[in-house]
């Protein structure tokens, strides 16, 4: 599909509202030719959105941890968000300095809040009122793991996942070193320094984790992918794992989804491996099996997330890398194609791990732990 293409169905189809607890705006533009169905309409619209999506890049940006009444506002508005409640959510959004947006196309919608204070720098958090799913994606480095985030999108629309965690400002973005332990460390020539602060999925105090554990909370049966790019590692294309450091019998989840996918065509362009089966140890790189990932800690039960690798797997959170060839097609909407490629091929074979089926709305106050045994 073409840009101009792309862009006017964009233009034609998109009601989009930018709801603030001090005015809205609507825009609704009749078509002018045929119309693609309800649900590609959706898509076109979301992915376009969140490829224009801000992400401040500066090293020295300092201002990445919310106050704690920054932190309850936002996490009210998500709750809100979560009970379908977009007026309520607006209004604390504006406290903590978000919008609402809403994508409304009959009976497909998507909300979402953005940051809207600093721009580029706090998560975006989307949330599928119609999900069909029990997962939830995230995209901790959309900045130079290119695709990821459109990846995250297509979550919400081809998988109709609950919802997708965006981050804001590059990993890098920050000069201050986090407290958080792990070797996971991504930014160019910091060697083995600590990881920093803005990286979203090595801290613990970011607004995306703190909308991370909202929606683990809301929806207790949820699965989470953290998805990650990858450079190839020996000639693996996708490393599955549970965030752990054990190995585990062929029901594991990520072993599960190994073979979902390596039953694809996505087979002949390379190995499809999971860091929770011991035979696959000689291609997955165990440096990229997300022990370190706070996310997968937390879910997983570390009595501390920051520091703490979890000793073993609740079975719902997924860490998933992936080499170039997946997140290829992915890197920007406008040219988004995926008719026969690799992240088509993916998503396919997630979706046969995965089954849809209806699901009720989310329950903020629900008191289930974020480590209920999926397994």
């Amino acid at each position: 599909m073409t840009r101009n293409i792309a862009m006017k169905i964009l233009l034609s189809f998109l009601i989009l509202v930018a709801v603030s607890a001090c005015a809205s705006r609507q825009v609704a533009l009749v078509p002018e030719d045929k119309p693609f169905s309800a649900r590609k309409n959706a898509e076109i619209a979301l992915l376009y959105w969140i490829d224009s999506l801000p992400h401040v890049l500066t090293t020295g940006v300092d201002n990445l941890i919310p106050s704690p009444a920054r932190a309850a506002a936002f996490q009210s508005a998500l709750e809100a968000l979560l009970r379908d409640d977009p007026g309520l959510a607006a209004t604390a959004a504006e406290t903590a300095g978000y919008q609402v947006v809403i994508f409304n196309f009959g009976d497909i919608r998507f909300l979402a809040l953005a940051d809207s204070r600093h721009p580029g720098i706090g998560p975006t958090v989307i949330v599928n009122p119609n999900a069909r799913r029990e997962l939830i994606a995230g995209a901790p480095h959309p900045v130079f793991e290119e695709g990821v985030d459109i990846e995250a999108g297509l979550f919400v629309t081809r998988l109709e996942a609950r919802a997708a965690i965006i981050a804001g400002a590059h990993a890098c973005a920050s000069s201050v070193a986090s407290r958080c332990a792990t070797a996971d460390n991504v930014c160019p020539g910091n060697g083995s320094a600590p990881v920093r602060v803005s990286d979203a999925a090595h801290n613990t105090v970011l607004l995306y984790q703190l909308a991370h554990e909202t929606l683990a909370h809301a929806w207790p049966d949820s699965i989470v992918f953290s998805l990650r790019g990858m450079m190839r590692a020996d000639n693996a294309i996708v490393i599955f794992s549970d965030g752990s450091r054990r190995h585990a019998g062929v029901e594991a989840l990520p072993n599960r989804l190994r073979d979902g996918v390596a039953a694809t065509s996505l087979s002949s362009a390379g190995k499809i491996v999971s860091c929770q089966d011991a035979d696959d140890d000689t291609l997955a790189r165990r440096s990229f099996c997300g022990a370190g990932n706070v996310q997968g800690r937390f879910l997983n039960g570390s009595p501390d997330a920051c520091s703490v690798d979890a000793s073993a797997s609740s079975g719902r959170f997924v860490h998933l890398e992936q080499g170039g060839i997946v997140l290829a097609r992915l890197r920007s909407a406008a040219q988004l194609n995926l008719s026969g490629s690799a992240a088509e091929n993916l998503l396919r074979g997630i979706a046969a791990v995965i089954p849809s089926s209806e699901m009720p709305m989310a329950s903020p106050d629900s008191a289930s732990g974020p480590g209920q045994d999926r397994r």
